[in-house]
């Protein structure tokens, strides 16, 4: 194979497009499809899950987490999925579920392919996934998590939609983006295994968020989004969606965009970026760190004048 779709999204020198996006969630969907008809999970969608040959053509690979499905009551692990695009069910440490999973990792890497597109107002979901997360903080040590979580500075390359550092984290972060969900959207969530509740957080409409997202691309990811597995749309109802009928037309494979860096050139310098972010979050982390002493002296001083 050429080259995978996490390439294509962190090749900052690639201008995405609508069109284009509308290609590699048509081809991936197609492949689900096909997937699911033969009951097999894949359970590890991701962008570099995502192959691309030659003539545009995209394939999905890796099937190590790959697992038959369809017999009543059947038990399954929870560790599926890598973090960033597992649903909340699995995280919530479900055991019996379906190609829900599966929907839920699309619906990511949409999301994934919407924040990197050329027209899209990064700046703008920035500021409002920081104002948000301000509402909630807690204390400085919450404060110095979040700024560091949501440094989304396009000198850092792209990242995932929701990248959480641990399974609490992830789905803190997924409902803090999507709001917390109810009883009544989800009425089996609180009898999940790993289950714990979670602050009501109200979520930002999705139009805000995927600013450059029309309506019937915004009914495909709520449809993607659903919280209750059951009524997370499958990949035929996906396929169905006006998305994928209305204008602009998905790009031909042989016209889709083609990394100008090899791979491995382009994950060196992703590393590169991460290293770079992982010193200015410690930068961040030693600021925090000096603000709170001079707030605990100045305290100090108060309490013991006399």
């Amino acid at each position: 194979m050429e080259t995978d779709l996490e390439v294509i999204i962190k090749d900052s020198s690639i201008v995405l497009t609508q069109a284009h996006i509308k290609a590699y969630m048509l081809m991936t969907l197609q492949g689900l499809e096909y997937l699911h008809q033969h009951w097999i999970l894949h359970r590890d969608l991701k962008p570099n899950n995502l192959l691309l040959d030659e003539n545009g053509v995209l394939k999905l690979a890796d099937f190590g987490l790959a697992k038959s499905f369809g017999s009543p009551n059947r038990v399954y692990t929870h560790q599926v999925v890598t973090r960033w695009y597992r649903a909340p069910e699995l995280l919530f440490g479900a055991r019996m579920y379906g190609v829900s999973v599966d929907m839920w990792a699309v619906g990511c890497i949409l999301a994934e392919l919407l924040l990197r597109l050329a027209n899209c107002k990064e700046g703008e979901v920035f500021r409002l996934r920081f104002r948000n997360c301000h509402n909630h903080w807690q204390s400085l040590r919450t404060a110095k998590q979040k700024i560091a979580a949501n440094h989304h500075s396009p000198a850092l390359g792209k990242v995932p939609f929701l990248p959480g550092d641990s399974d609490l984290d992830q789905l803190t972060r997924i409902f803090e983006t999507l709001g917390t969900p109810t009883e009544e959207q989800w009425p089996e969530m609180t009898s999940l295994p790993d289950y714990v509740t979670f602050k009501t957080f109200p979520g930002m409409p999705l139009q805000h968020i995927f600013s450059a997202a029309g309506d019937d691309l915004l009914s495909l990811l709520q449809g993607l989004f659903a919280f209750n597995p059951c009524a997370r749309i499958t990949a035929t109802q996906a396929l169905k969606q006006k998305y994928f009928s209305n204008r602009p037309g998905p790009t031909p494979g042989n016209q889709l965009p083609r990394p100008n860096c090899p791979a491995e050139v382009v994950k060196e310098q992703q590393n590169a970026l991460l290293n770079l972010k992982r010193k200015r979050t410690e930068g961040i982390d030693q600021a925090l760190y000096l603000l709170l002493r001079h707030h605990v002296r100045i305290c100090d001083l108060v309490f013991s004048s006399p």
